[in-house]
């Protein structure tokens, strides 16, 4: 969290103090989702391994799981909360998380506090090593209201045998990806400085065609879910747009409606 905010106090990770002192002076709060599984046994290695994994199947093996859900709710009803976010992505309605933290975000909406949802701080998914780094960082910065940060200072290079950092294949200097958006949480949007367009679908980490994702998935959503019209012809209205100038167009309409 610390590099989202230009802290440059220095904080011992070691440290409980250090670590609320951090979160008081940027109005930061933590909790969980589950308060305690009452039928878990700590001296049964199996209850423990099966708890560590923290996968919703293993979860639901045990019945007597207590939920956080009606304390946090109580919480932002009665403390200035304005923004929450929640380190899980999946949009899946079976997971038994997914439940609890819609009831949270309706609530939310209820009284105008906004909610974003974060890409694991495990990386789960984006690789090693600082590949996933990179990407784990452009994501949160991304997806949320958190100041935006330098993504510069997380490069997406790999080491080789001589030490000696390297650019991925995959991306030359000039199409690291600078800015970014996640759209509902499902979509995130980046472009390159030069202008590339990239577009991902976070539930499976596979890469959309930019330009027919655009137009048949994203442009009706806008329109109507926020009932506004994005024009796919250019200002002549003679030809379509291209990938990059709709890509652009869709990003900052974005981050006008996060009020990023």
């Amino acid at each position: 969290m610390k590099i989202f905010f230009n802290d440059n106090q220095p904080i011992d990770l070691s440290s409980e103090t250090d670590m609320i002192d951090f979160c008081r002076s940027h109005s930061i709060g933590f909790t969980d989702l589950i308060t305690s599984v009452d039928d878990a046994d700590v001296t049964n290695l199996e209850h423990v391994e099966t708890i560590h994994s923290v996968k919703d199947i293993d979860l639901e093996k045990f019945e007597e799981i207590n939920w956080n859900t009606d304390r946090i709710i109580e919480y932002l009803e009665l403390n200035n909360t304005t923004k929450v976010y929640f380190t899980l992505l999946s949009s899946d309605r079976r997971s038994l998380f997914s439940r609890e933290i819609e009831a949270i975000e309706l609530e939310a909406r209820r009284i105008n506090v906004k909610t974003y949802r974060l890409h694991s701080p495990t990386g789960m998914g984006l690789g090693i090593g600082s590949p996933q780094l990179n990407k784990l960082v452009r994501r949160w910065s991304a997806s949320s209201s958190l100041p935006l940060i330098d993504t510069e200072l997380y490069p997406y290079s790999l080491t080789n045998s001589g030490n000696k950092p390297k650019v991925d294949k995959q991306l030359g200097t000039n199409d690291l990806f600078l800015d970014h958006i996640v759209i509902e949480s499902v979509y995130e949007l980046s472009i390159s400085r030069t202008g590339k367009a990239q577009l991902i679908d976070l539930r499976n980490e596979k890469e959309l065609k930019v330009l027919p994702t655009l137009i048949n998935i994203i442009v009706p959503l806008v329109q109507i879910k926020y009932g506004l019209v994005i024009n796919l012809n250019a200002s002549n209205g003679n030809s379509p747009k291209n990938t990059r100038t709709l890509a652009k167009e869709v990003l900052v309409l974005y981050r006008d409606l996060l009020n990023l």
